[in-house]
């Protein structure tokens, strides 16, 4: 239910990119990454109370256009990449949950002239 909407949306902006490509394959994007935000539900051990969160850790990028590399770490297509990720300690605050690694995966912008999600 939390991604109903957004995965839909992407699916349509990726079909129209497509088709757009094919007439003008120098002025689009390539498709971004898709939106990963696991939701997790549970009784949190250090409060006791029951907690819900969904989790906006993993953010891939914007894809290359013609001349330019894609952005990085940022939300998806359907929000123009203006989803913020929350900052890992107060992460860790309000969830039962310890970051272990938040890094960037070296390399993984794809092949290409230039880099993108």
């Amino acid at each position: 239910m939390t991604g109903c909407t957004i995965a839909s949306a992407q699916a349509i902006i990726e079909a129209v990119w497509l088709a757009l490509a094919q007439a003008a394959p120098d002025r689009v994007d390539a498709c971004w990454s898709r939106w990963c935000a696991p939701a997790t539900m549970g009784f949190n051990p250090r409060t006791g109370r029951p907690f819900g969160d969904i989790h906006f850790m993993c953010k891939g990028g914007g894809g290359a256009s013609q001349g330019r590399d894609g952005w990085n770490h940022i939300g998806t297509v359907v929000c123009a990449g203006g989803l913020r990720a929350p900052d890992p300690e107060l992460h860790e605050l309000v969830d039962p949950f310890t970051v272990l690694q938040y890094e960037y995966w070296p390399d993984s912008a794809g092949a290409g002239e230039w880099r993108g999600a």
